[in-house]
Formats: structure tokens, sequence, C-alpha cells
């Protein structure tokens, strides 16, 4: 740092009545003019460390600084001038002439000037000296200032012509304001009708007409709005007679409402409610979940992927009640006669599948609809649960060509059931009970050795004898009349063989293996009685050879002699 920042002469008194110029010129000049002779006349002399002023050819830069403390706190204001002639060690500066000073209100309190002076060198600390400089107002010069305000308010807060703008408070006398046809356009702070402290950009404490509706606040609406329905709006909704509609807010959320009756203090009705906890209803007060709806849903050409949920109260009665997740209800299919549609009529469509040609990984499950059903919690009893109940209606003199309850369009496709299946019944005991005909082209049972266990050998005689025994009929069947079968009853065959789950049915592999080993033990029973017969034939034939021989003997030896 260089001797120069040793030593600064103030010319104070000189500064004091610039001070006043300023002010002065400020208050009495237009808004551009005020702005120009904003600045501060200030002189100082500079010195070396031997108090012998700087040579005339010296040129410096100087760093002013205004403080509202005499030491330490944060600049106010801040400007750098550079190239300051200095003659005799004496230069002459306008403060505000590169960095516009402070309004003229912070000069209504003791100020304090800082000055820095900067050697070029940026490897050494430029240290502002000590002490500052204190200006101290002038009582005419703070007077001076007010007279610039009208009520400590600029000029530019009054509109004086047209074409000005207005930053400054609107203040309306207490008769009132009369503006001209034009609008009056306010572009910031907040508006307040009826309250000095307005909290919202318009803020209005009564009543106010709109154009034929009314914005009120009352004891069961803080905040309502409402507007007689127009000609223009019946051009997309029904003529409502008149009605009001409108909106509201309480402590438990918004309403839409609508008057019940073209008079306005008739009772309101509820279209839509938003309440406090982000639930909707739709003609329900009350919603219980994120979209309560009391009435039918229509969508039309929307895609959406959400869940729907209908709130159950809890039953504390005998009752008869019905509750659907989903009703959809698709029965006004009216074709004139003579006339074919071949189109569809879908109740419920869904489909899911992917018809994306880029999908080349793995998807582990894919549903088009799933179904859950029965209980997850609870002691009670489900009479009947079903996870896909069909309803078949076949009645009148319509005529089908094909009636299907479930229709499989694809013969690669599998169908699995983890239960029993019953087709003709609404209790099969097993994994497929049909209560009636079944047809087939090929039945195919499994007969793997490797299925089975606990082999034993079969007494294919006692079989064949049991089967002998075994009582047959020619029967039908009490479910299918007109159709006469022959076989025995489950009760002897079980009986007889003990074989199958019970007694009330015989199982095909059953009477099959029952069949067969009869078969083996008959045709073993012919091999053993077989076997007798030759062995006796052998004898036989032996015996007649033996008297064959004799006779011929007997022949050779002539007439007894």
């Amino acid at each position: 740092m260089t001797a120069m920042k040793s030593y600064l002469q103030f010319y104070l008194p000189r500064l004091w009545a610039c001070l006043a110029t300023l002010v002065l010129v400020a208050l009495f000049c237009g808004p551009s003019q005020a702005q120009e002779a904003n600045v501060l006349p200030f002189q100082g002399q500079l010195a070396n460390q031997a108090g012998q002023p700087l040579s005339p050819t010296n040129s410096v830069t100087l760093i002013f600084r205004l403080y509202t403390a005499p030491v330490a706190g944060t600049a106010i204001w801040e400007e750098s001038q550079s190239n300051i002639s200095v003659n005799a060690g004496r230069f002459s500066v306008l403060l505000g002439s590169r960095t516009q000073l402070p309004p003229p209100s912070y000069f209504s309190a003791t100020l304090y000037l800082g000055i820095t002076v900067d050697d070029g060198n940026p490897a050494t600390a430029d240290v502002e000296m000590r002490p500052r400089q204190a200006l101290v107002p002038v009582i005419f010069a703070k007077e001076a200032a007010n007279s610039r305000t009208l009520n400590g308010m600029p000029a530019s807060a009054f509109v004086t012509k047209a074409g000005d703008a207005m930053t400054g408070p609107l203040r309306v006398p207490a008769n009132g304001l009369v503006a001209g046809g034009n609008q009056l356009v306010l572009t910031n702070g907040n508006v307040g009708i009826g309250t000095t402290s307005p909290r919202a950009a318009l803020d209005v404490r009564g009543t106010m007409q709109l154009s034929g509706g009314e914005l009120w606040t009352g004891a069961s609406w803080p905040v309502c709005f409402k507007s007689p329905i127009s000609s223009v709006w019946r051009t997309t909704t029904p003529d409502l007679g008149g009605k009001y509609l409108g909106f509201g807010m309480t402590d438990t959320g918004w309403y839409f409402i609508r008057s019940a009756a073209a008079d306005t203090s008739a009772p309101a009705e509820y279209p839509m409610t938003v309440s406090y906890n982000g639930n909707v209803g739709i003609w329900t007060t009350s919603p219980q979940n994120k979209l309560d709806v009391a009435g039918s849903i229509r969508t039309v050409n929307d895609t959406y992927e959400s869940q729907m949920h209908i709130y159950s109260p809890t039953i504390s009665s005998n009752s008869k009640n019905s509750y659907l997740a989903l009703d959809l209800v698709a029965t006004d299919y009216n074709i004139t006669a003579g006339v074919t549609d071949t189109g569809y009529r879908i109740g419920l469509g869904v489909q899911g599948y992917v018809a994306d040609p880029e999908f080349k990984g793995t998807l582990e499950q894919q549903y088009a609809i799933w179904a859950r059903h029965g209980s997850y919690n609870g002691d009670g009893r489900i009479n009947n649960s079903f996870g896909v109940f069909i309803d078949t209606l076949r009645s009148g003199s319509t005529t089908f060509g094909h009636l299907y309850g479930l229709w499989q369009d694809s013969s690669s496709a599998s169908n699995y059931f983890g239960g029993n299946v019953g087709i003709g019944t609404s209790s099969p005991s097993a994994e497929l009970e049909v209560a009636g005909v079944a047809k087939a082209t090929v039945f195919t049972a499994t007969s793997d050795r490797n299925a089975k266990e606990n082999f034993a050998t079969v007494d294919r005689k006692a079989v064949l004898e049991k089967v002998s025994a075994l009582p047959i009929a020619r029967w039908s069947f009490k479910s299918l009349p007109g159709a006469d079968h022959i076989g025995p009853m489950a009760q002897d065959f079980y009986a007889a063989f003990g074989v199958g789950s019970d007694d009330k049915h015989i199982a095909t592999v059953d009477a099959e293996g029952v069949a067969l080993a009869a078969i083996q033990g008959l045709n073993q029973k012919l091999e053993e009685e077989m076997k007798a017969k030759d062995a006796k034939i052998a004898t036989l034939e032996s015996r007649l050879a033996d008297l064959e021989k004799l006779f011929s003997a007997l022949a050779n030896k002539g007439p007894s002699q």
C-alpha cells in the first residue's frame, strides 16, 4: 500500500452546504431533473506520510461508501471513481455521479462516509481510512426533503394527467371515488373494498353485485357466489327454470350448489362437493373416498387406470341390501323388425393384451379379468360366494342361434381351475362333477405306472366269480328320463369289490379293471379246464390203444383150438 493512504483532509463546512443544496434541488425539480441533480459535491486533500500534498500530476482511484453506523455494519451505498485529478493534493468529486445515491429520506439521520484509496495493486489489500466522516443532517434540509412528498407520498404515487402510471397505494376519500369512462387498472398490490387491510388481490367485505349474480357472505356460507342460468347456458344444458347455480365454502370443504327452485332462498342442492381432506362427492355432501358418486357414471372415449370403490355401511339388522363394486347395465338394444345389426352389444369389454411390436421381454403375469372373492378376515358366514356369476336369460319368443354362458375363442388357450368345477351342480364334490350327460370323442384317463402306488395282486378267478354273481339290470336315471342303460348298482359293485371313493359311484377305471380281471379269470379257468380235459383225453386214448392191441392179438389167434 502506498503512502498516499495515510492522510486525508476534508472540507466539512462546504460539505453541509452541499448537502442542503442537494435536497432542495431534488425537491423543486421534475422527476428527470431531480435524478440528474441528486449528487453530492465533495472535496478533500491527499498527502503522503510526511504530510506533503501529492503532486499535480498524480491521479488516484477512490472508493466511497455510506454507512448508518460509525464502525462496522454494511454499506448502504458504494461508488468507485477512477482517474481523479489531484492538484497540490486537492481533489473534487461528485458523489452519486457513478452510482445513484440513496433516497433523500436516508439523509434525515446521521450517515457515515468511508473512503478507501485503491493503489491498483491486487496483491495488497485496500483498507478503508478511519475514522469515518459523520454527515449530520441539517434541520432545514430534512424539512425540504419532506416537501417533496404529499403526506409522505412521492409524486409517482399520484396520477396527474392522462398516460401517467401510478405505483403507490390508491387512497379513496370518504365520499368515494368517481372514475371516468375508461377502465381503472391496478397492476400491483391488494385492493380492499370494505376493509383497510386487504389480504388478497381483491378483498371484498360484504355483498357485491356481479352482472345479475351475487357474491356474498352469510352465517352458513363464508363465501358464496351464485349466478342465474342464462339463455347461453341453456344451449348445452337443460332449462332449469331460472334456478341458481354457484359455489360456496365452509370449514368442511367446497360445495358447488344449485337452488332447488327459482327462488334464491330455496334450499340448496349439492351436485358436487370437495371436502377438506381431498375427497370428491357427486350428489353427496359427505364423500368417504377419493371419489364417491351417488348415481350412475358414464364415460365416453376415456382412457384411465383407476379403482372404483362403493362405500358399504355396517348392517346391524336383518335386511336385504345389494352393494355392487361396479354395476354396468346395458339393456337398451332396440333393433326394429327386418333390420340386421352385425356389430357387438357388450355389457363389459375388457382388453388386456400386448399390441406393441417392440415387446420382446418377459411378462410374468397377464390378466384380462381378475376376480377375487371370499373373505380375508372375519368370523361370519357367506352362504354363496361367486368369483364370476353368469346368469343367462332365455325367455319370451326370442330365438337364439347359440347361447353361450362362457366362450373361449382360442384352440391354443388353456383354462385352469384351482378348485372343484361343477356342471349342472352348484356343489361339486370332485375336481369336475357333471350332473348330466358328458360327451366326448375320446376319454383318456391317466394310467401311468409312475402315477400309481400300493400295488397288489388280484385273484382273477375270484373276480370272475363275483362278476358272475353281480346283479345286472336295465334302468334309466331319474334326471334323464327316456335314456335306458344296462349295468350294476354302485352299492352292489362296492360291496363285491370294495374299490372306489364310495358306494354311490362307479369309476370307469374300476369298471374296466374288474372287466379285464374277470376276462383274465375266465381265460385262466378255461385254460385249467382245457388242461384237465386234455389229460383225460390222453388217458382215454392210452386205454383205447391198449384195447385195440388186445383185440388185434385175439384176432390173430383165430378160433379156439
